[in-house]
């Protein structure tokens, strides 16, 4: 039932918007960074439709750590 209700390159599409509006919104510089983890799963859900939300989840967080790590260490003013 999440399969066809959450899950598929268009739920995180909205998803990666959310963040990048909310990173806006907020000042957390980590924000458009989990953005981009979720428009990488989008792309890769778009290509691997068969994907379960657990694959998904799973390559979420392994797109979004690395990212945030490195959105913390390159900030404007500071050099790379």
């Amino acid at each position: 039932m999440l399969d066809g209700l959450l899950c598929g390159a268009w739920a995180w599409l909205a998803i990666g918007l959310a963040l990048l509006v909310a990173g806006r919104f907020v000042a957390r510089r980590w924000l458009p960074w989990l953005a981009l983890a979720a428009f990488g799963v989008a792309a890769l859900t778009g290509l691997l439709p068969r994907l379960g939300w657990s694959a998904q989840l799973l390559l979420f967080v392994l797109l979004a750590v690395p990212l945030a790590v490195l959105g913390r260490f390159r900030r404007p003013g500071r050099a790379a």
